[in-house]
This record gives C-alpha cells, sequence and structure tokens, in this order.
C-alpha cells in the first residue's frame, strides 16, 4: 500500500471479511520501498507518508503508522464480527493467530477468524498518529468478494468534537455483495461514497465495474482532514 501525500490528513480503511479471506496489498515486486511517487500529468508528488508492509512473516505491524479498534456490538452496522489488536489474546482474540499480520511477501492480511462460535477481525486505523489534509493517498488492495463480506478503503474525518456525518467522510472503496440490504455490485465491481453534513448518512456516489480482483485505489487531490482507518468486518 501506498500513501503518498503532500501535506495532511487523516484516512480509514474499512473491509468485510470472513473465515480464510485474505484481505491484502496486491502483488509487487519484493521489497518495495517508500520513495518517488511518479507524476500525476504535470503534477509531481512528494511521499511524505508510506507503508509497504516489508517486513518477515508475522513480524509487528507498524505501531508508528497503525493503531486499532477493539471490541464488538455491531459497530452500528450489524458487523457479528469481534475487532482484536493482533498482541491481544482477550477472548475471543488470540495472539496465536491474529487477524491482520504482516506475510512476508511485502502485503498487509485481514483475515476473519471464527473462534468457537465468535468470529473476530480486525481494524487498523491512523487516527492519532497520521492525518493528511491534501494531496494524494493511494492504495492496491486484493479482496474477496462474497455474501455477508463488505471489504472497503475509507477516510473519516478528523476534526474533534464534530459528528458524523458532518465531520465527512470518503468511501474510496467498498465492495457492496448482491445479497446485502442495499444490494451492490458484487464481485463485478466496487462503490465510492461521499458522506458531509450536505450529503447526510445516506451520502452520494456511485458504483462503478472493477478491473479485476487485484486493483490500485487513488484519492487524486484531498482538501479535508480525514483520519486513516483499515478494518475488516461481517455483515448480518
Amino acid at each position: 500500500m501506498i500513501c503518498p501525500i503532500r501535506t495532511t490528513k487523516t484516512f480509514h480503511f474499512a473491509a468485510a471479511l470472513a473465515i480464510g479471506i485474505l484481505f491484502s496489498a496486491l502483488p509487487k515486486i519484493a521489497g518495495a520501498q517508500c520513495g518517488t511517487t511518479p507524476a500525476t500529468g504535470a503534477i509531481t508528488w512528494t511521499t511524505n507518508w508510506c507503508d509497504e508492509f516489508n517486513g518477515t512473516a508475522n513480524s509487528p505491524i507498524s505501531s508508528a503508522n497503525w493503531t486499532y479498534d477493539t471490541g464488538g456490538g455491531g459497530w452500528g452496522n450489524n458487523e457479528l464480527e469481534t475487532y482484536c489488536a493482533p498482541t491481544s489474546n482477550t477472548s475471543p482474540c488470540s495472539s496465536s493467530s491474529p487477524n491482520a499480520y504482516i506475510d512476508g511477501s511485502g502485503h498487509l492480511a485481514i483475515q476473519v477468524r471464527l473462534n468457537g462460535t465468535t468470529y473476530t477481525s480486525a481494524r487498523l486505523k491512523t487516527q492519532g498518529l497520521q492525518s493528511f489534509h491534501s494531496g494524494r493517498i493511494e492504495a492496491s488492495i486484493q479482496m474477496p468478494s462474497h455474501a455477508g463480506l463488505w471489504p472497503a478503503f475509507w477516510m473519516l474525518g478528523a476534526q474533534p468534537h464534530v459528528s458524523w456525518p458532518t465531520v465527512g467522510e470518503s468511501d474510496v472503496m467498498e465492495n457492496w455483495p448482491t445479497t446485502s440490504n442495499i444490494p451492490g455490485p458484487g464481485a463485478t465491481g466496487n462503490c465510492s461514497t461521499i458522506h458531509t453534513k450536505v450529503t447526510g448518512g445516506s451520502g452520494k456516489g456511485k458504483c462503478f465495474s472493477s478491473v479485476g480482483r487485484a486493483s490500485r485505489y487513488r484519492v487524486p487531490r484531498l482538501r479535508r482532514d480525514l483520519v486513516s482507518q483499515h478494518d475488516s468486518v461481517l455483515r448480518g
């Protein structure tokens, strides 16, 4: 995943996954490094923040880049899973089988697991660590599409004491399953949505055809303070 940013913004990742499903960065050249970002036409970029997940298999995820939401309760979305930090051994979480991990091939993987009768997953975010005000945010993502899954790459406003949706939310990519209460394109495409005070909770957006299972998702220019989050969700 590459996040080349000019100045500051906080952004969120979200993913809806099931047992044995992997949410990861795209296959890439081994040992890719943060550095020069290609120009967009006449616009040149300076990489101010990125994470290529180049650690060895099961090495710690960078605590300088990512923190975690934890717990269950549905998260306002009828989510079935309990979110676990990789080092947590508080039931139903287990550090011996973490839901988020470095795979050793330059990828971050998020995997939903079934522990007894409880699903566990992970939600990673940059909240309190990184925020991005303007620039370009980009991620290479490979994801599943199946009933009950809801992979997403999204950003949430970082202004304190401002409630949602006034604080702003940019869903760069969500893969809505065809069987959800809001039927989506399933495996054939993804949706992007903006939530603001004007657009309200329903937001304003559009679905588009995906080019395949492995795609690059980008916000060309940001003009709002956002916080980043990356999570794995099971929807009822």
